[in-house]
């Protein structure tokens, strides 16, 4: 194979395999957050994704700090409720709410703020650490949701 025809097909995987490797801080209707994956704030100060405590086998979804040598989680999605199985999935359902899936597709957290006539939803993780949920509706953008953490 000639040199060129090796630089093309190494630019098609490039770019083939470029977006799964790129951390990006909005989640769209059409994606969705697994076990390994992250979702990382602009500068890279928080990052959201599913992480396993001490000694647990269940995966939980939270928000910690990046910049920090220990893993600081400073919110957890389903504190009170594990994930069963292996896995979770993080994803915007048909109603346009955040939702956590466990690995039998069962919800296990949700955000529970449809809106009536919403057309487009996504969530932003913000450099404050903060989780946005954003309705857009009649061309609109309405933020109806923030989750928040305590430091207590």
């Amino acid at each position: 194979m000639d040199t060129q025809k090796m630089l093309k097909c190494l630019m098609l995987v490039v770019l083939f395999f470029f977006p799964s490797c790129t951390s990006i801080d909005t989640l769209t209707a059409n994606q969705s957050i697994k076990d390994g994956q992250s979702m990382m704030s602009k500068e890279k100060n928080f990052a959201l994704g599913f992480f396993s405590p001490g000694n647990s086998s269940h995966p939980y979804l939270g928000i910690w700090f990046v910049k920090v040598r220990e893993q600081a989680t400073v919110w957890i999605a389903n504190r009170n409720d594990p994930i069963n199985g292996s896995s979770g999935v993080l994803s915007i359902n048909n109603y346009g709410n955040l939702t956590l899936y466990d690995s039998y597709n069962r919800p296990v957290w949700s955000t529970d703020v449809s809106v009536q006539g919403t057309t487009f939803s996504v969530a932003h993780l913000l450099d404050s650490g903060n989780l946005v949920q954003v309705q857009e509706s009649n061309a609109k953008a309405l933020i109806i949701g923030q989750i928040l953490f305590s430091r207590a």
